[in-house]
Parts: structure tokens; sequence; C-alpha cells
């Protein structure tokens, strides 16, 4: 569901889904400060996008869930 939730990131907001995969799936590791100067911005809203998008996908992964469950 991890997988699905964020190919729906990525069609929802490219950027944001380009943080997380360079935050947590990178095999480089990124810090707010690099990711901030990568993209052109602050550091506050490097945090601040990959917390909304924890959120997305946390309520993305559990309405999938739900659909999955209604449908068995």
């Amino acid at each position: 569901m991890l997988y699905t939730a964020l190919d729906m990131l990525k069609e929802t907001n490219k950027v944001n889904y380009q943080i997380i995969t360079d935050y947590y799936f990178s095999s480089e590791k990124y810090s707010y400060g690099r990711l901030a100067i990568k993209y052109g911005v602050c550091k506050q809203t490097i945090y601040n996008r990959i917390q909304r998008s924890i959120l997305y996908l946390r309520r993305t992964i559990i309405e999938l869930s739900k659909n999955n469950t209604n449908g068995e």
C-alpha cells in the first residue's frame, strides 16, 4: 500500500514526492539543509513538506486499507 500511496503523492505533488524519495529512499543521506539547497527553499519549508507528505501518505494508506477490507 505504501507504493500505491507514493504513486498517488507523485500524481498529486511531484516536488513533495521527490523530497520524500530523496530524504527516505536515496542512497545518499540528505539532511534538511542539503534538501533546502537542492530545491531552493529554506529548511523549514523542507520540514513542512515532509510532514505534510507523511500525513498525506498515512491518510492514503488508511483509506486504501479501509477500501481493501470493505471489498473482502
